[in-house]
């Protein structure tokens, strides 16, 4: 629906000399603004190459209802197609194929993350924030970058490498058995789904009766690594406190609306994500 609003309104915006701004919570924010910080850290005539971000989390956590719909959207067939040709049409023509490459690395289902010293997995909002930094990157001119969004295994921070491990192999194939467990269930819901629209409505009245207050108390942190062409190395760490469904992006959205209200007259002008706007 990004890609349809940015279809429809984008031009007539910046004619209209209006900013539209999307992408204001803790989707895209956290990863988006970390990589644009570091760009702004290199030497003028330097540009980023690549681009590992790796999130943590503490506290509890849940999802708004609006998300949770659109995840279930996200597991039928017919809805996917939309998605993905939205996110295509989300795109310059040049960055797809870039986009496709980081989401196939951002969809690994286990890896070693040297920056962080830890095991990791897709980053849950992954499929959102490769788009969403494919095309600030172009538009900010280090278009093309190579980009991989993870999240850390909760409770893993190292690898036991002792010989009662195998030297780290037994607990790398125990992970890996029980993502591949897990895959099982979830290929059946998203077939029963895409063929049954009685399985689908039953599950979108359970979602319904679901509610999530938040976690005041939760803290959400992105460490970004990034390298440039000349080889130096930037590192970024963005923290928020409150869960990253409801209070951090709850937060993040009021900033951005505070900074374009007091700020008008630096906003650029169209259909833009927060990076557009400047440093902090």
């Amino acid at each position: 629906w990004v890609a349809a609003m940015k279809e429809r309104y984008g031009e007539f915006a910046a004619r209209a000399g209006v900013c539209i701004c999307s992408f204001c919570g803790y989707d895209c924010i956290p990863v988006e603004l970390s990589i644009h910080e570091c760009a702004h850290a290199l030497a003028a005539d330097d540009r980023l190459q690549k681009v590992e971000c790796v999130s943590s989390f503490t506290g509890t956590g849940g999802m708004p209802h609006g998300t949770l719909m659109t995840m279930l959207d996200m597991f039928t067939l017919s809805q996917s197609v939309l998605i993905a040709r939205g996110l295509w049409g989300f795109l310059a023509s040049s960055e797809r194929m870039h986009a496709v490459r980081s989401v196939l690395r951002s969809a690994l289902p286990f890896s070693w993350s040297r920056a962080t010293g830890t095991f990791t997995v897709p980053h849950v909002m992954f499929s959102i924030t490769t788009p969403v930094v494919h095309a600030s990157a172009w538009r900010a001119g280090f278009g093309g970058l190579r980009f991989v969004d993870r999240q850390r295994v909760p409770g893993i921070r190292g690898l036991d490498t002792s010989v009662w491990t195998l030297f780290g192999l037994v607990p790398i194939v125990l992970t890996l058995t029980l993502i591949a467990l897990t895959a099982l269930p979830l290929l059946a819901l998203s077939l029963a789904l895409s063929l049954s629209s009685s399985v689908y409505k039953a599950i979108e009245r359970a979602l319904l009766r679901y509610s999530y207050p938040g976690d005041e108390t939760a803290v959400v942190t992105v460490l970004t690594t990034a390298t440039a062409a000349s080889g130096a190395v930037v590192s970024a760490e963005f923290e928020c406190a409150g869960d990253p469904g409801i209070w951090c992006t709850a937060k993040l959205a009021a900033e951005t609306a505070m900074h374009m209200a007091t700020r008008p007259q630096t906003l650029p002008k169209g259909f833009v994500t927060p990076s557009a706007m400047g440093q902090a």
